[in-house]
């Protein structure tokens, strides 16, 4: 198979994020010297991808708890965690 790059284009729709509902529109593109069919096969790939699965076929619950101090990683340790937002 011939394939020189994907590209991807993903469009977020919020209009019915009120009725419970999410929408992402996901585009592909395969580039390369590739055949109908083989393209055919990198679409089919894409729906079995478990993070496709996941996100398409399953209820997510997200829990979010307080992370106990002992938990947290120290600056500059392999397990250290750093924080997604900073006051300036």
């Amino acid at each position: 198979m011939a394939l020189d790059r994907v590209e991807t284009q993903v469009e977020r729709d919020d209009s019915r994020e009120r009725q419970g509902t999410y929408v992402l529109h996901a585009k592909l593109a395969f580039h390369g010297d590739l055949p109908p069919q083989d393209t055919q096969k990198l679409h089919d790939a894409v729906a079995r991808c478990p993070i496709h699965q996941l996100m398409t076929s399953a209820t997510i619950d997200v829990v979010t708890a307080p992370l106990d101090p002992s938990e947290a990683g120290t600056a500059g340790s392999p397990g250290a965690r750093r924080p997604l937002f900073q006051e300036a």
